[in-house]
């Protein structure tokens, strides 16, 4: 059972909770228990296994490229693409000098880099302070 300084952290795409001991990551539901194992995996392991499941939908993936990363397809990336090259850039509509809004696809792309950046230094920190003693 996690005490309350064993770090204990959540891979929210499939609900799934595991802890760090030491050098491994154990599950602590039957969906961690999916991914990983009865047994859990090495914390090398168990980024290999992130970056196998995520990696491909990063900003700049084929998958951002095809509008899924924003969760509405190919047609509607095109669409988008296509009010976007339409925009005045650099002009608001009333004539005045401002800048253009992100669209969707973008804020998602960004999004989604953020999580698996977030998840990256989040498990490097859990590992380097599972030694320290809190105060």
């Amino acid at each position: 059972m996690p005490t309350a300084t064993t770090p204990c952290f959540r891979e929210p795409q499939i609900n799934a909770w595991y802890v760090l001991r030491g050098n491994r990551v154990l599950p602590l539901n039957s969906e961690a228990r999916t991914a990983v194992g009865a047994h859990g995996t090495s914390l090398k392991g168990y980024q290999h296994r992130v970056h196998e499941a995520y990696a491909a939908r990063l900003a700049g993936s084929a998958y951002d490229e095809q509008g899924y990363a924003d969760g509405f397809g190919h047609d509607a990336a095109e669409a988008a693409a296509r009010a976007a090259a339409s925009r005045t850039v650099g002009r608001q509509a009333d004539g005045t000098p401002g800048a253009s809004r992100p669209d969707a696809g973008t804020l998602a792309g960004v999004g989604a880099a953020g999580s698996a950046v977030v998840l990256a230094l989040g498990l490097a920190g859990l590992r380097r302070m599972r030694g320290r003693r809190w105060r």
